[in-house]
């Protein structure tokens, strides 16, 4: 089964009470590795955002295929799968693409928001010096696929949980202190 996409059979549109609908949600707000059928399928448990004209689009819920909790808010979905959907969804075996966990990053992010990550520590700092003068609030040491989300926290995919890095200066040098 190919992705589900907006105006899919089986997919109604997002309207009334969304709490205990299995949503579908976009794909382009996963992360690649996850970007098949049966992770787009969500169960909606709660939230403002399952109410039509909330003040806040939060909507809580799990990941049908793995259990997984999470939260997502209103616009990230494309409407409500039928039952049919769900079941060619979950149908779908595709293995999920390894995580080489040796494969990592330095994020390096400043108290302004801004951000950027290197190979090494001390690239990530000269890289961030080149976007913002603001002094960096704090770096970590993470999947390559991992991104910053709007409130500053460092997602990731699942199984690579990021380090944050104590840093040390040394001869002007930045270095991981862990």
């Amino acid at each position: 089964m190919n992705l589900i996409a907006s105006g899919h059979q089986g997919l109604r549109p997002l309207v009334g009470d969304l709490t205990h609908q299995k949503l579908v949600l976009r794909y382009d707000k996963l992360n690649r590795r996850f970007q098949m059928p049966r992770f787009q399928i969500f169960h909606a448990t709660g939230g403002m955002g399952c109410q039509e004209n909330a003040p806040a689009p939060m909507i809580y819920g799990l990941h049908i295929a793995d259990g997984e909790s999470a939260r997502w808010d209103r616009q990230d979905f494309i409407g409500i799968a039928s039952d049919e959907l769900v079941m060619q969804a979950l149908e779908d075996t595709t293995p999920v693409q390894a995580i080489d966990l040796d494969d990592r990053v330095y994020f390096v992010m400043a108290k302004d928001g801004n951000w950027t990550k290197g190979k090494t520590l001390e690239v990530a700092r000269q890289r961030l010096q080149r976007i913002t003068p603001a002094p960096v609030r704090t770096a970590f040491h993470a999947h390559p696929d991992s991104e910053p989300n709007e409130f500053g926290w460092l997602s990731y995919p699942a199984g690579a949980e990021p380090v944050e890095v104590r840093i040390k200066k040394r001869g002007g040098i930045w270095t991981d202190g862990n």
